[in-house]
């Protein structure tokens, strides 16, 4: 089992401030080691052809996305709902978020 991540000194994600939770959310998941997962470095293998890694890569995977959705409002989480994956989900925050998405020019 893994052991827990305590992300209450990480500020929650909200309309104003992505940069800072960017910083402290990718030193998080780099220090337990799931950031090549959340960022899409490291892919899942074919369950077929590697089922113990398949199964690894989706333990990982589930860890990183238990260290994100903590850190998010209510209504950072809601962009999120519909993702499936650590890397969809910094994807779509990142989407939502950055200075040049849509939503904030």
């Amino acid at each position: 089992m893994s052991k827990k991540i305590d992300t209450s000194h990480i500020v929650k994600l909200d309309d104003t401030n992505y940069q800072r939770w960017k910083l402290q959310i990718s030193l998080v998941l780099r220090a337990r080691e799931v950031w090549d997962i959340t960022n899409g470095k490291t892919t899942r293998t074919d369950p077929v052809a590697d089922a113990t890694g398949a199964e690894d890569w989706d333990k990982l995977d589930m860890e990183a996305q238990a260290i994100m959705v903590p850190t998010l409002s209510a209504t950072q989480t809601i962009h999120v709902y519909g993702c499936d994956t650590a890397k969809s989900m910094w994807d779509k925050l990142a989407d939502v978020n950055c200075d040049s998405s849509t939503l904030n020019k």
